[in-house]
């Protein structure tokens, strides 16, 4: 399980950078495309987000919290990224139907998880 978030924490790492700078895996630079530059962000957001799974797997809590926190985080990730590349590259009106895509999935998903982990806890005791 250590060896799991060691890699989980070394991904999120990687993942931040890869948003900060997407030119460390030999992107591109866009000069006119404000909807591309926004882009370039989002495979970094992906590895940031599959590095918060890795981080955050617990053993034994069923099926379906594995796949709403792995869904949660994956498309939280995507987010941030698309939100700071929003504010680093510009605004492009398609980016905000993605932003409200993937934070309807983020609602989504975090609910599945909360109802998931609610249902392992069993029913409520003392009452």
């Amino acid at each position: 399980m250590l060896a799991v978030r060691i890699v989980g924490g070394l991904l999120l790492v990687l993942g931040v950078l890869l948003v900060l700078d997407p030119g460390l895996i030999g992107m591109e630079p866009v000069t006119d495309d404000v909807f591309a530059a926004v882009e370039r962000r989002i495979p970094g957001g992906g590895v940031a987000g599959l590095g918060a799974v890795m981080l955050t797997w617990q053993p034994g809590v069923g099926r379906l919290a594995h796949l709403s926190g792995f869904v949660l985080w994956l498309c939280l990730g995507l987010l941030v990224a698309r939100f700071y590349g929003i504010v680093v590259d510009g605004v492009h009106p398609r980016q905000w139907m993605w932003v409200v895509v993937e934070a309807a999935i983020v609602a989504v998903a975090g609910a599945g998880l909360w109802w998931a982990r609610d249902r392992a806890r069993g029913p409520a005791r003392g009452t």
